[in-house]
């Protein structure tokens, strides 16, 4: 069964032009696919998609935008959603595209288990960035079913130092679960 699919963007266009792209993929590959625009009223869609997937559903939530160490902008906190994702019934996997992306693993591991959870992205949480380039790295391995494990860094031009800089997709926790997000 393909996977239901919860998609987040924060207050800027860019953002929402990643989860676009992103949605184009996931619906490409016959997932069931539903785009917030903003992180506001978040947590009634999210409960809502939650008790709507099958057991057996794979659930994946995607997020780029503003964040902190605490948790997304509009206040979406990490407590309250790792809560929240421990309601999923069979394999989750988060997609975590903001500053400080990281900083949702200690919840997390609070409230799921690691071998049907898997967290991904290209930020710790002492990390700033200019979001995006998580879901940009998924986009170009998943097609080519590519694993975590496979993925050569890329290379990125940070505007404000003037630099390239590669920044892998990283497995952060949990278990690897890209398999979901393959095309048949």
């Amino acid at each position: 069964m393909r996977a239901r699919c919860l998609l987040v963007a924060g207050s800027e266009s860019h953002f929402m032009s990643r989860i676009m792209e992103l949605a184009t993929y996931l619906a490409s590959i016959g997932c069931n696919v539903e785009v917030l625009e903003s992180p506001v009223s978040f947590f009634h869609y999210l409960k809502k998609a939650i008790r709507e997937t099958a057991r057996d559903q794979p659930f994946f939530l995607a997020y780029v935008g503003h964040g902190n160490e605490f948790g997304w902008e509009d206040g979406v906190c990490y407590l309250r959603l790792a809560w929240n994702l421990r309601k999923v019934p069979g394999d989750l996997i988060v997609l975590n595209d903001t500053c400080y992306a990281s900083s949702l693993v200690p919840y997390l591991e609070r409230m799921r288990k690691p071998s049907n959870t898997s967290f991904l992205s290209n930020w710790d949480a002492d990390e700033e960035t200019f979001g995006g380039n998580a879901i940009q790295d998924a986009l170009h391995y998943w097609p080519e079913r590519l694993t975590v494990e496979d993925v050569v860094a890329d290379h990125y031009y940070s505007p404000e130092s003037g630099e390239e800089y590669e920044v892998p997709i990283q497995l952060r926790w949990g278990a690897r679960l890209d398999h979901h997000f393959f095309p048949a």
